[in-house]
């Protein structure tokens, strides 16, 4: 529904620099939907990087993240669809690999905070944006 890879793209390909970790844009896209921490986790396992804090690592790379969010824009024909069952009085919500902090930015700089009947992120099970 939102353009985020951009974003998720630089975040990881800063972050893998920084970490010592070889990463392409063609292994993070087929890794997509999975959250930060399993994603580094198996770059660790795949490349014998023991000696990564992968809980620093995901730090980093969800604040590398979060400080581009903001510039986040929606996929016109996804939101189209969402609009569409919206104004059908279905309720519309969102699941997604990534944390609440990104997602929220992300929501955030396209104007949705109050769109969502609900959000599904990886580390938080289940909310009602506007509602927490």
């Amino acid at each position: 529904m939102l353009n985020t890879m951009k974003h998720h793209w630089a975040a990881w390909e800063q972050t893998a620099q920084e970490f010592g970790i070889t990463l392409t844009c063609e292994k993070l896209l087929s890794l997509a939907g999975k959250p930060s921490t399993a994603i580094m986790a198996l770059l660790c396992e795949e490349q014998g990087k023991t000696d990564v804090d992968i809980p620093k690592a995901v730090q980093r790379k969800q604040d590398l993240y979060v400080s581009l969010a903001h510039e986040t824009e929606p996929i016109q024909v996804v939101l189209d669809i969402a609009h569409a069952a919206k104004a059908k009085g279905l309720p519309v919500g969102v699941a997604t690999g990534g944390s609440r902090r990104q997602v929220t930015k992300a929501i955030e700089a396209c104007g949705l905070t109050e769109f969502f009947d609900a959000v599904v992120t990886c580390d938080v099970s289940y909310w009602v944006p506007g509602a927490v």
